[in-house]
């Protein structure tokens, strides 16, 4: 094989060679000129510091684990608020987590939002307190409602009117229990200027009107007739009926003429007495037994007849407070003994409704439910269906779950369990799903109460 020599020229190589490092200097000094302006621009723009690579990545671990921690504490109020510990236990509630997240972002989107649904939720137990009759628990969910709603006059005025209609009560009870009627009446006046005409406010008018009955009659049957006359007076003032203002005026022109019969004398007096003392019925000497046997002598005495009313109004007084009391054991002789004494049946009728709704809410309060509703029988606002398992799917496996739960007062679904089910990897699924309901509160006679409901999910592929 033969080599091929090459010569290189060597006319002009060393002129070349010096053009060609004059070129390549200019070009390198150009070049490291751009560079050097290129790294001040970037290192100082208008004297700001600007971060680099390892500066950035610092920055954007900190800032995802911060965003990390704010999407757990969000998971973990929704957690909290779907398994019912909305306020409670203190540091492990829906309130807890969301208001974490707001001290940390308070325009933060989901927290706010979160923050919304636990003062829902405080409105609809409001709702329930008011329907309750409870004021004292009004006046604690109103102050929450206002200690997380700063600034919102609502909510503030919402919080004093619930303080007001609180101290009012307490005072009504304790002039009415001194005999103060006009104390009584006044702080009525205030009830009903702050709560309307509910329940609460009617029955203090009940009572005072009552009270003032009874004082009339019984002043008119030991012949005191101005003191009568002034009790009539006062309680025409509060709008009595015309049967008992009749009846009363009646009783008091009697008791200016008074019959002059010894024994009858001692009878009526032992019956005001027996009435004074809350003897009404049971025995000889019980008012209902001792008004009758004035009648028996004077058939057409209007004190007796007056006593006899004070009696059904006495008995229907009694059982109203024994009921709200939960003094169930006693109701029953009590409603028969208003039979006998002559109350009205839509009276009875409506104690009876009474009855039933404080049972119902005393049973479902100690955990003792009935038979429980089906999810049908009920009205739903909101359902939400559950999610398949993805180890359920896998595996091929298809089954159900029966569920038994809480609808509160609210409509709100609460204390969920689990009956029976064809497997367990179907539970937490189905429990989600029905935490997810709504309902329209049901009404017992007209008013909210939590009920009991069952519910079956059937899951097939």
């Amino acid at each position: 094989m033969s080599v091929q020599a090459v010569t290189l020229p060597t006319t002009g190589a060393k002129a070349d060679a010096a053009g060609l490092m004059r070129s390549f200097g200019v070009a390198s000094l150009v070049v490291l000129l751009g560079v050097a302006a290129a790294w001040f621009y970037v290192k100082r723009v208008g004297d700001a510091p600007v971060l680099f690579e390892d500066d950035m990545l610092f920055v954007e671990t900190v800032e995802r684990r911060r965003r990390s921690g704010v999407e757990l504490l969000i998971e973990q109020g929704e957690l909290a608020y779907a398994a019912g510990r909305i306020l409670e236990p203190q540091f492990d509630s829906a309130l807890y987590f969301y208001q974490a997240v707001l001290a940390e972002d308070a325009q933060h989107r989901d927290a706010r939002l979160g923050l919304d649904r636990v003062i829902d939720w405080l409105r609809g137990e409001l709702a329930a307190a008011r329907a309750a009759e409870d004021l004292q628990r009004e006046v604690a969910v109103t102050a929450r409602i206002a200690e997380l709603r700063p600034g919102d006059e609502r909510a503030a005025r919402e919080a004093l009117i619930a303080r007001r209609k609180l101290a009012s009560w307490g005072q009504f009870e304790a002039a009415l229990a001194s005999g103060d009627i006009s104390e009584a009446g006044a702080q009525y006046r205030e009830l009903r200027a702050l709560r309307g005409a509910d329940a609460v406010a009617d029955a203090g008018m009940e009572r005072v009107v009552s009270t003032l009955v009874t004082q009339a009659r019984i002043a008119a049957n030991q012949g005191d007739v101005e003191r009568a006359q002034s009790a009539l007076d006062e309680a025409v003032e509060w709008g009595i009926d015309f049967e008992t203002e009749t009846s009363l005026n009646a009783i008091i022109t009697e008791a200016r003429t008074p019959v002059r019969d010894g024994a009858f004398e001692a009878t009526l007096t032992a019956a005001v007495g027996a009435l004074e003392e809350g003897r009404l019925m049971g025995g000889d000497d019980s008012a209902w037994e001792l008004f009758q046997a004035v009648l028996r002598e004077h058939p057409d005495h209007s004190g007796a007849h007056g006593g006899i009313l004070e009696v059904r109004a006495a008995l229907g007084a009694r059982t109203r407070e024994a009921i709200a009391a939960e003094q169930f054991d006693t109701i029953p002789q009590l409603l028969e003994d208003a039979r006998r004494a002559g109350v009205s049946e839509d009276q009875r009728s409506a104690l009876r409704r009474e009855l039933e709704y404080r049972e119902h809410v005393a049973a479902m309060r100690l955990g003792r439910y009935g038979e429980p509703f089906r999810v049908s029988d009920l009205e739903v606002i909101t359902e939400r269906a559950p999610v398949y398992p993805r180890a359920a799917m896998t595996r091929q496996i298809e089954g159900w779950v029966d569920l038994e739960f809480t609808v509160s007062a609210a409509g709100r679904v609460e204390d969920v369990h689990v009956r029976e089910s064809s497997a367990s990897v179907f539970h937490q699924t189905s429990i989600d799903a029905v935490e997810g309901y709504q309902f329209a509160p049901y009404l017992l006679h007209g008013r909210p109460v939590p009920v009991r409901a069952a519910l079956r999910f059937n899951y097939r592929m």
